[in-house]
């Protein structure tokens, strides 16, 4: 990068150089950033609001006249901010006694960089040559150094120091002979460690900063931050970058984390609707054991109950190819094949007197003539029974009542599906999150869980509906499913 921290212009007493044609120079030479860096010189002289300003072959001897100072580089910020950055700065001549004045300036604006020079030592100038005269080259040098290092060890606000051999410029002895010797090294020393500071505290400290924190982050498994460096440099790309690697990190968790929650509910989803097939094969199971040893079951029922759980065979087994190539619920494939409504009814009916046998919890089919045909997918409709069968068995006390209805609606067909029992129903808060997923595991008490969440994903899937309520003429619960056939 190419950039200039030492620029005077015509608000210091040595320059005449205006301020924008700087700016524009540098701009023309390519700079990417230049820093104003007029001279302040407390103890030569004086502010403008200090009282009568002396004046040197029609220049005044005077500090900056920093309001206007400060009003000019805004200016220029706003005229030339596109182009280059422009940074406040000054040149600050200090000397053991003015140390305070130029604390108090130091506060009262916003310095980006600070030049500590030493430009005179006990008031009196180099250039005039008032402070050597008199004394020997040895001492004048000395006392010089001296005065810099009593200024350094007070004085801290300042990002580097300015032309540290100046008394060398103004020694019309020569050059002294230490100085002669070793000054080469030495501020090649001094200047590469000072520059080196400088690089570090202006261009490296802020960005190594961020990017630490931001592995510190990245290490918490939290890519909710923001990595901000604003710059046009190299650091300032990495940032960018890192930011970029974050986002695209954040979205990929996000989409993982999806992808775990969706197979959580498929898996649960499978577990639960394994539970009533299993459980009319159990039933018919036991009606068999229990009654054909008796002699008790005809031919035509041997044949019915056979059927009936040779269709919860091929059911489970549907049901288990299709969830090994489902990612989700709402991913579920419907295949919608023509068939007789009565059919469904007559199914239905087999598994509610499979699953009455031998249980505490009577289960009634109410009476309904479906007549006619309609597309549905009968497997994905006895799934969502299942669920909700399911669920009424936990929590009624003695019965459960279904019924079935088809019905004609905005000119489409609807098969409608109603589970009454006679439990406690669903409480005020259940009512507003039984559809939730996972809500039962908080309370068990309730009608509620991941069942009435799948069945309402598999009714939504086949193009119709799903709700809860509570019955109004008597205790317990009723749920609705709607399917488009």
């Amino acid at each position: 990068m190419l950039a200039d921290y030492h620029v005077h212009t015509e608000f210091s007493d040595d320059s005449v150089y205006p301020m924008e044609d700087v700016i524009r120079d540098a701009v023309q030479m390519g700079m990417e950033e230049i820093c104003i860096t007029d001279h302040v010189d407390y103890g030569v002289k004086k502010d403008w609001d200090q009282g009568e300003i002396s004046y040197r072959m029609g220049e005044p001897i005077a500090n900056v006249d920093y309001p206007r100072y400060m009003e000019k580089i805004q200016q220029m910020k706003e005229n030339w901010g596109d182009k280059i950055r422009i940074r406040i700065g000054m040149e600050f001549g200090v000397q053991r006694h003015t140390v305070p004045e130029f604390e108090s300036l130091f506060q009262r604006y916003p310095f980006d960089f600070i030049i500590l020079s030493i430009h005179q030592v006990e008031d009196k100038e180099f250039w005039t040559q008032d402070f050597q005269r008199g004394k020997p080259q040895e001492e004048y040098n000395l006392g010089y150094y001296e005065e810099l290092l009593a200024v350094i060890k007070k004085y801290k606000n300042y990002s580097v120091l300015g032309h540290m051999d100046l008394i060398a410029r103004y020694d019309e002895a020569g050059i002294w002979t230490f100085l002669g010797h070793w000054a080469g090294y030495f501020y090649m020393g001094v200047s590469m460690c000072l520059m080196l500071a400088l690089f570090y505290h202006r261009r490296l400290k802020k960005p190594i900063q961020v990017i630490r924190e931001g592995v510190e982050e990245f290490r918490n498994q939290n890519l909710s931050f923001v990595l901000e460096y604003d710059s046009r440099d190299e650091l300032g790309e990495l940032c960018r970058l890192l930011d970029s690697m974050r986002e695209n990190l954040e979205e990929g968790y996000e989409e993982m984390w999806k992808i775990i929650e969706n197979q959580k509910k498929l898996n649960a989803a499978f577990a639960h609707d394994l539970r009533t097939p299993l459980t009319v094969l159990k039933g018919y199971s036991e009606f068999l054991a229990r009654y054909l040893p008796e002699g008790r079951v005809n031919m035509d029922k041997m044949v019915q109950v056979l059927g009936l759980m040779s269709g919860q065979l091929e059911r489970l087994t549907s049901f288990s190819r299709t969830m090994k190539t489902v990612r989700s619920l709402e991913d579920y494939p419907v295949e919608r094949e023509t068939r007789d409504l009565e059919s469904l009814y007559q199914k239905i009916r087999g598994i509610l007197e499979s699953l009455s046998l031998g249980g505490e919890i009577q289960l009634s089919l109410t009476p309904a003539s479906l007549a006619g045909r309609g597309r549905f997918d009968e497997n994905l409709i006895l799934e969502v029974l299942d669920n909700l069968l399911s669920n009424a068995i936990r929590y009624a006390k003695r019965s459960i009542e279904v019924e079935l209805e088809a019905e004609q609606r905005t000119g489409k067909q609807y098969l409608y599906i109603y589970v009454k029992d006679d439990g406690d129903g669903f409480s005020q808060d259940g009512l507003s999150k039984a559809l939730e997923p996972y809500y039962g595991d908080v309370q068990e008490e309730e009608h509620f869980g991941l069942g009435l969440h799948i069945c309402k994903t598999l009714c939504q899937v086949h193009g119709g509906d799903f709700s809860v309520a509570n019955q109004s003429q008597k205790p317990g619960a009723i749920v609705s499913a709607s399917f488009e056939i």
